[in-house]
């Protein structure tokens, strides 16, 4: 089922297929078979916020530690501002260069750390709707 939602996730945001030997591992532990509380291009986003919702919200309580999809880098860590609800952290896979954005985080990370798949990165803070991850992925050319 995660290796479902994950190609799903991954078609959804690359409009192609995903390469079958990336391995990625769910990001929230022991969450895998929860329903997801938003998903991707939900309308009420649009009608009220103005904009896509783009990924899936994995709902887990907060502190609940969130785990690297990906070996890769992290390119962007925002989870020190004060507003939980645009706190996020990025990285980037080595294996395929896709983005793996992980919000409404706190980590201790910099930019430019190395970070293997299924360890640590950070924990889940409670934003908007309630305490979730926020878990999207792109594909920047």
């Amino acid at each position: 089922m995660r290796n479902v939602l994950l190609l799903i996730l991954l078609c959804l945001f690359t409009g192609k297929a995903v390469a079958q030997d990336e391995q990625i591992v769910f990001p929230v532990p022991g969450k895998e078979s929860t329903e997801p509380s938003a998903l991707f291009f939900e309308d009420v986003y649009l009608r009220e916020q103005g904009v896509q919702h783009l990924g899936v919200d994995i709902p887990a309580p907060e502190g609940t530690v969130v785990v690297s999809p990906v070996d890769g880098t992290v390119v962007v860590n925002r989870t020190n501002i004060p507003d939980p609800f645009s706190a996020y952290l990025v990285i980037k896979s080595e294996e395929t260069g896709f983005e793996h954005v992980l919000a409404h985080i706190r980590s201790g990370l910099t930019t430019s750390s190395s970070v293997v798949a299924g360890t640590p990165v950070g924990t889940i803070v409670t934003a908007g709707t309630g305490p979730h991850l926020h878990y999207g992925i792109n594909e920047l050319s």
